[in-house]
């Protein structure tokens, strides 16, 4: 399964666990959020491939998609050249 659509179905889960309304709100809500999404990574891709920013600045500019600590591992990943690695464990530090 697509990463980004099981990560779409878990939010759906979660949202019907909490009872925050009906189907139609959740998945307004989950759509929001993907678009939401689509423009930083749009966003993203021009600031590091036409304004030759880092991946961890690009980042940082959109604190409210990605949380400190995951743009500080990604940054640790620039740094060290484990940029794949780094992804990984900002996902596993930042999960909730």
């Amino acid at each position: 399964m697509n990463p980004i659509v099981k990560a779409v179905l878990l939010q759906i889960a979660d949202e019907l666990e909490k009872e925050t309304g009906p189907m139609a709100g959740v998945l307004a809500d989950c759509e929001a959020v993907l678009e939401q999404c689509c423009a930083a990574v749009a966003d993203m891709r021009a600031d590091v491939f036409e304004r030759g920013q880092s991946v961890t600045h690009a980042m940082a500019q959109r604190p409210e998609l990605f949380p400190r600590e995951a743009v500080e591992a990604i940054g640790a990943g620039e740094r060290s050249g484990r940029l794949a690695a780094a992804f990984r464990a900002a996902v596993e530090t930042t999960h909730s």
